[in-house]
């Protein structure tokens, strides 16, 4: 299947940024620095997805990208995630109501070995782009906004209702 994305795509726009700072900010063989799409293997491509509790927004991202992407490795964790949690159950409604399931999602804490495996970092928040670049400042150059392009943040639906998790999941999505 071709995998080619358009240059207006604004996630190969961040694959593209991420994968030409690879070289310089860890030691990683050159398979690995390559865009899948582009004769690289997608294997070796390591997406990372963040939010804060790791049970809203960067679940659906993660499940968006697995989608989108279904030979890279794609995970998600928060920067003050509810460890050991499902997914919210307004996520997993918002996914399903896209025929994805999160079900099995369980919250993790970001931490040095998520972001130093993963080819990029894609966050909820300006808010959470500092504060990994902040703590791992060695991340700087993979850390992007899902809603750069967008000219926003995907704003947290946790305890908002089912319209704003209707919102932050629409907003994911098109990010991708």
């Amino acid at each position: 299947m071709d995998r080619t994305v358009p240059w207006c795509d604004p996630l190969f726009s961040i694959l593209v940024a991420a994968s030409a700072n690879l070289n310089t900010i860890t030691s990683i063989s050159p398979a690995a620095a390559a865009l899948p799409w582009r004769g690289g293997n997608q294997e070796s491509m390591r997406i990372l997805t963040v939010c804060t509790g790791n049970i809203c927004r960067s679940p659906m991202a993660q499940a968006f990208l697995v989608r989108q992407f279904p030979d890279s490795t794609v995970e998600s964790a928060g920067t003050s995630a509810l460890v050991g949690q499902p997914a919210d159950p307004l996520a997993v409604k918002c996914m399903e109501d896209r025929g994805i399931d999160i079900r099995g999602h369980i919250a993790r804490q970001i931490d040095a070995v998520m972001l130093r495996e993963s080819s990029m970092v894609l966050v909820a928040s300006r808010e959470h782009q500092a504060c990994i670049e902040q703590d791992f400042p060695w991340a700087r150059g993979r850390v992007f906004r899902l809603g750069q392009w967008l000219g926003h943040d995907i704003e947290d639906p946790y305890r908002r209702g089912e319209a704003a998790f209707q919102i932050a999941c629409d907003a994911i999505d098109q990010a991708f």
